[in-house]
Order: structure tokens, then C-alpha cells, then sequence
């Protein structure tokens, strides 16, 4: 039985062996004949149409250089050109009439030869001497242009007598034109000569409106193009089909006396604009179509065998795939069973609460939301609820069963970058968790992927973090409150004395009886000045210790100055210099008191770091770049510097790089917080020089800049 099962496999596979074997060969078979009639004898109408185009446009650039030259090799004769100015006609046609000859010789199809006075008329016509003296110019555009241009000009133009391809040339004595010398040639040179080099039919048709009436044109014509009677031979044949079984369509084939032959036009351009005519061209393409037929059957009856192949194999194979669906049913089902059993694995191998839904309907869920929940099965918790949104406890800025009218599934998904809260209860205690969704293809089926992370801890640690961020905020505003007492006394200090020496002085004028009324005058402005100086500064105090906070579109100069009048008389008595460099300096949007609070820190750290330093000039540089969507303030001091170690901590709280600490430790703590919190920034501290540098970068529009890229 074996053995007879390995026959029958021996013999299936010599069976498909030799199908295989056929079908490979008559696919290469087909593919060569293909490939043969398309590189070597499948027709390009159109790539010998530009053949015909190129051949026909060497033949006239030919033509004019030769006849070109032929003009000035006889303008070279000065009695001839005295003759014609002289008006000697008879002269000048002794002269013309052997050169016209021996141009006819060598070209029988030259039939124009004439001199053409500078007033447009016809002095003399070598090939009609007795006709001269009619008006030219008012007839033809090439005898107007070459008179008024007075350069060399060539065409096809029809005249009185003949239609020619013209070449004329201008004639001068001494520097003045006096005439023009022109040479026609039958159009029929320019066919014949392209007849011999292609070696087709070819034929001239001219437009009618081109058409002169003393030459001798065949009587019938197709449309308005006539055929030229020069151009054909009595015993053409194929001619005879023009009128009715040929037309003038580009391409256009006809089989005539067991040949086929494809029409090619080339439009012949009048002088001036417009069309002339058509070169005819029938090119013989009986062998191409026959080859190609023959290609073509050998290709169909290929295709026959190769098709009656593919039904045998197709049959053939009909049995096995019978035999094989079965197996392919029972792996199916193996698989599908597979594949939930690693669903399952999938969910309960996650941290957090998952949900499996097709739909609306959830599908599974792993073992998180058992233990949570207290159920024991799907089943189980479907008798009581129809979906986990029933476990929401509806609460502002968390998810609830619908949200704006929205099912708070469909809500989340169409949202992703939305952070999702839901609040659920547990034995009388609430936990939040943020919820997640995903969409996964899986087992071709769209399934919604829906994680509940308990967050509870976190948020309440972060609620703590929130509160010691608080008390170190007020810490620091209670030392910028004694820093700020300070320097309103600091600011106070020298108005008061002047307001004290302005009034000593009225006392005593008072007393010793001098009635100064200027300078009385002059006493009270001063006292008037410093009193109003000294309202502006509380006024600055006041408006720095405000509590509301609002967006302002200022620019950082006016909040730098605001900022410096604070501090100046401090730094004015400890010999310190501000020195501004603003660059490109652009509106911000912006918290500007927190911004104040900002440099009044640094510039106090860098007063402090100065009062261990002697005898240098202290200088602080401030330095504003305005860019495309940011704004960069570097604010660099010569105080020292810091350890390179210790560059990255100055920005932690109660950090000071000094033994002795004269704050808080909590200024640039807390410029880092309010910078990138608030202002949604970035500072950065580097050494330089003698001193350390401080650089802020805000955005000119919140939301605007992503500070971590740097990008829009």
C-alpha cells in the first residue's frame, strides 16, 4: 500500500515537474515575442516623422547657406552693381543671364532671378525680362521687409508667376542700399531631394490662398490644399487614391496593390505667418505588418497552449485543495483558540486594570479588574452592570457615562492627547486612575484597548510636593519682603536728606528775614520732586508685592528698568554698574511681576556676591536677543563665579555658595520655579570670564515654544 501511495506521489510530481516545465517555457517564448516585436519591428510613426522633419529642415538650412553664397560671389561684380544704380537694364541682364543659366544647369528647379529696385518696383526679370517697372513691395512681405531692413531674408512666398522658395539679399554702393537681388526655387526641389534620401513617395500640396494663378496645378485637390502638378510622376499610381481613399490625417495607412504605405504631413511655413503647404510623405511599411502579424499568431497560439495549461493545472490542483481545506479548517480553529488564550495571557500580563471591548461591548478583561472590582467572571459582572462607567462617581473634571453628550469611550479615543480621569469606589473608598486607549487590529477584528493606571498615590503626593512648593514660595516672600524694606530705606535714604536741607534752608531765610521768593520757589520744586519720587517708589513696591496675576504683552526692557529703579541706590552706594545691550528687542506675553521678581533675585545675588570682593570695577552686563518666537536675557557679572561643581545646584533651594549667608537661600530656587512653571521658560547658569552668566529664555506667546526643543 506504501509503495503504491509512493508510485502515485512520484508520478504527481513528474506530472507537475513537466507543467511547470511547459508553462516556464512558453511564458519565455511569449515574453520574447513580445519583446521582439516591440524593440525590432513594432512601428514608431512618430519617431520617423521627426526623421522626415530633420531631413526636410537640413535640406533648406543646405539650401540657404549654398545659394547664400551663390548671392555674394555675383554681388561681387562691382559693374554690376554700378549698372543697376545707373539704371542700365539691358547691361545688367547681359551680365545675369549666363549666371542664370549655369544656376539652371546645376539646378533645373531655380525658375526666379530678379533685381528689385529700393522702391519696391521690379527692375528686371532674368526669367521674364520684357515684364518690369510693377510695384512689388504692396504685394509681398518679403520684398517690403528686405526693402525696409535692408538685410538678407528667405522664404516660401508666392508671386505674380511662380511659387517659390525665395532667397534675397541686399545691394549696396559705397555704404547706400540701391536694390535687391532675389533667386527663387521651385518647391518641388526640396520634395524630390527628400524622395531620394528617404527613398518614399512624397508630394507637395499647397494651401489655395497660396496658389498662383499663371502655374500649372493638378484640378483636383483635397479640402483646400492642391496638388502641385511638378511633383508627381504620370504613371503614380497610388496618387490616384488621394481624392477619395486617402486623407490628410497624420498616420493615416492604406493598403494599395498588397502593400501598405502610413501617411506623414509636414507643414510648410509661408514668410510672414501662416501656412504654405504640405510635404506628403507615404512610407512603405508592408514588411513591419507583415512580421507583425506573423508575431502576433505565433503569440496567440502560444497564449492558447499556455492557457490550456493553467485550466489542466487548475484542475489538477482542484483535488488537493479539496483534500487540504479540511486541515486548513482545523488549523484555523487551532489558532483562533491560540489567539485568545494569548489575549488573555496579554491582559492579565499588564500592571493596570484593562479592558477588551469590540464596539461597545466589552469582550475581556484581565485579572486587575477582578480583583478590584470583587467579581469572579465577566458573566458575572454583566448581570449587574452594563459597562464599568457605571462604577463613576460623577464629579467635575472627571469622566462620567457621557461627557458633553458623548459616550466616555468615544470621548477619550477621539481625544488622545487629552489627559483622562475617572474617580471609582471601592469599599467605600475612592481612587482615581487615569484612563488610557488604544485601537488594535487583532484577529481581524478593531478592538478598543481601554487602561485604568491607578494614580491615587501619586496625586497625593504631588498634592504634598504642591504644599512644601507653597511654604517655600511664602518663605521667599518673606525675604523678598526684608530685602524690599531694605531697599526702600536704601531709596528713601537720599530724598529724605535733600527734603531736610531744602526745608532747613526756608527756616533760616525765615528767620534771618530774607524774602527770596525765586529761590523760596525753587526750594519747595525740590522738596515737590523728591516727595514725588518718593511716592513713585512706594508705588513700585506696591504694584511688586500685588497678589493677582494677569498677562501682559510688554517689552522685557520696561520690566528690566522697573527692576533696576529698585535696587539703583543700593547699587549706585556699592559703586556697581548696569550696563544694557538690547538687540532686536520684540513684545512678550507674560506675567511681568513674577518676571521682576526674577531679576531683582539674580541682581541681588550678584550685589551679594560683590561684597566679598574688593578693589575691582564692578560691572553687571544685561543683554536682550529678540528671535523668531523666543526672547534670550543673559545677565553676566565679574563677582567670581562659581565651582564648576556646584554651577548646576545654585538653583536648589537653601543652597549658597557663601559661608556666610545673607538670605535665604531660596532667590534663584525659586527664579528656576517661576521661570519654567509659570512662564514656561528655561534658565540656565554657566561661568564666564571673571564672573557668572545667567541666561533666560521665554517664549514671545505662551504655548508658542516648546522650551525642550527649542522649536515652534
Amino acid at each position: 500500500m506504501k509503495t503504491l501511495i509512493d508510485t502515485r506521489e512520484r508520478k504527481a510530481k513528474i506530472t507537475r515537474s513537466f507543467i511547470f516545465l511547459f508553462l516556464l517555457l512558453s511564458i519565455i517564448l511569449i515574453l520574447f515575442v513580445l519583446y521582439s516585436q516591440n524593440k525590432y519591428f513594432k512601428y514608431d510613426a512618430k519617431l520617423y516623422q521627426n526623421f522626415t522633419s530633420r531631413v526636410l529642415k537640413q535640406i533648406q538650412e543646405r539650401t540657404i547657406q549654398h545659394y547664400k553664397d551663390v548671392l555674394y560671389e555675383i554681388l561681387l561684380d562691382d559693374t554690376l552693381k554700378h549698372n543697376i544704380s545707373l539704371g542700365k537694364r539691358e547691361a545688367v541682364y547681359k551680365i545675369l543671364k549666363p549666371k542664370y543659366v549655369l544656376l539652371q544647369k546645376q539646378n533645373p528647379f531655380i525658375d526666379v532671378m530678379q533685381i528689385i529696385k529700393s522702391d519696391g518696383t521690379s527692375f528686371l526679370r532674368i526669367h521674364n525680362p520684357r515684364k518690369y517697372g510693377d510695384r512689388l513691395d504692396n504685394k509681398r512681405k518679403m520684398v517690403k521687409n528686405s526693402i525696409t531692413n535692408q538685410k538678407f531674408v528667405e522664404g516660401f512666398e508666392s508671386g505674380i508667376y511662380a511659387n517659390s522658395y525665395r532667397l534675397m539679399m541686399p545691394i549696396y554702393i559705397d555704404g547706400k542700399y540701391i536694390a535687391s537681388i532675389e533667386i527663387g526655387i521651385n518647391p518641388d526641389y526640396f520634395v524630390l531631394t527628400a524622395k531620394r534620401i528617404l527613398d518614399e513617395r512624397g508630394y507637395l500640396f499647397i494651401k489655395k490662398q497660396n496658389l498662383v494663378l499663371h502655374h500649372n496645378f493638378m484640378k483636383f485637390h483635397i479640402g483646400e490644399y492642391y496638388l502641385q502638378s511638378d511633383t508627381y510622376e504620370k504613371d503614380d499610381k497610388l496618387l490616384k487614391l488621394f481624392p477619395t481613399k486617402i486623407k490628410l490625417i497624420p498616420r493615416f495607412e492604406v493598403n494599395f496593390e498588397g502593400k501598405t504605405y502610413i501617411l506623414h504631413m509636414n507643414s510648410i511655413k509661408k514668410y510672414g505667418g501662416g501656412e504654405y503647404g504640405k510635404f506628403i510623405f507615404l512610407e512603405d511599411i508592408t514588411q513591419s505588418k507583415n512580421y507583425q502579424n506573423e508575431i502576433r499568431m505565433y503569440g496567440f497560439v502560444l497564449f492558447v497552449l499556455f492557457l490550456a495549461s493553467i485550466i489542466f493545472l487548475i484542475n489538477y490542483y482542484m483535488a488537493e485543495i479539496s483534500v487540504q481545506l479540511h486541515e486548513v479548517y482545523e488549523r484555523f480553529t487551532n489558532e483562533l483558540t491560540q489567539r485568545e488564550t494569548y489575549l488573555t495571557t496579554l491582559l492579565n500580563s499588564l500592571p493596570n486594570i484593562t479592558i477588551s471591548l469590540i464596539e461597545r461591548e466589552m469582550e475581556s478583561v484581565n485579572d486587575k479588574f477582578y480583583d478590584f472590582t470583587g467579581f469572579s467572571s465577566l458573566e458575572e459582572f454583566k448581570k449587574k452592570y452594563k459597562c464599568i462607567c457605571d462604577l463613576f462617581v460623577p464629579r467635575q473634571g472627571y469622566l462620567s457615562a457621557y461627557i458633553e453628550n458623548e459616550y466616555w469611550m468615544d470621548y477619550i479615543i477621539a481625544r488622545p492627547d487629552m489627559d483622562h480621569f475617572a474617580i471609582l469606589k471601592k469599599d467605600d473608598n475612592e481612587y482615581i486612575f487615569r484612563v488610557f486607549s488604544s485601537i488594535v487590529d487583532f484577529d481581524e477584528k478593531q478592538r478598543y484597548f481601554i487602561i485604568f493606571a491607578d494614580v491615587t498615590e501619586i496625586l497625593r503626593v504631588k498634592d504634598e510636593l504642591e504644599k512644601n512648593q507653597k511654604l517655600l514660595i511664602a518663605q521667599s516672600k518673606q525675604a523678598a519682603m526684608g530685602e524690599m524694606i531694605n531697599m526702600i530705606a536704601h531709596q528713601w535714604r537720599q530724598p529724605l536728606s535733600v527734603i531736610s536741607m531744602a526745608a532747613s534752608n526756608i527756616v533760616i531765610d525765615i528767620e534771618l528775614d530774607i524774602n527770596d521768593k525765586n529761590a523760596l520757589k525753587e526750594e519747595s520744586k525740590e522738596i515737590i520732586n523728591e516727595i514725588n519720587f518718593l511716592s513713585q517708589t512706594i508705588d513700585d513696591f506696591r504694584n511688586f508685592f500685588k497678589t493677582d496675576k494677569k498677562v501682559e504683552k510688554v517689552k522685557i526692557s520696561e520690566i528690566l528698568d522697573k527692576a533696576i529703579r529698585l535696587v539703583e541706590k543700593q547699587f549706585i552706594s556699592r559703586s556697581i554698574e548696569i550696563i544694557h545691550n538690547f538687540q532686536d528687542e520684540k513684545n512678550i506675553t507674560t506675567y511681568s511681576r513674577e518676571l521682576i521678581q526674577v531679576f531683582l533675585s539674580i541682581l541681588n545675588n550678584s550685589k551679594e556676591a560683590y561684597e566679598e570682593i574688593k578693589d575691582i570695577k564692578k560691572v553687571i552686563k544685561i543683554e536682550i536677543r529678540g528671535y523668531d518666537n523666543r526672547v534670550s536675557i543673559v545677565i553676566t557679572d565679574n563677582a567670581g563665579g562659581v565651582k564648576e561643581d556646584m554651577v548646576e545646584r545654585i538653583f536648589e533651594p537653601y543652597f549658597s555658595t557663601k559661608e556666610k549667608k545673607n538670605g535665604s537661600g531660596l532667590g534663584l530656587y525659586m527664579s528656576k520655579t517661576i521661570i519654567e512653571k509659570h512662564l514656561q521658560g528655561t534658565i540656565k547658569a554657566y561661568n564666564y570670564g571673571n564672573g557668572i552668566s545667567l541666561e533666560i529664555v521665554l517664549p514671545l506667546f505662551f504655548g508658542s515654544w516648546d522650551r525642550r526643543s527649542g522649536k515652534r
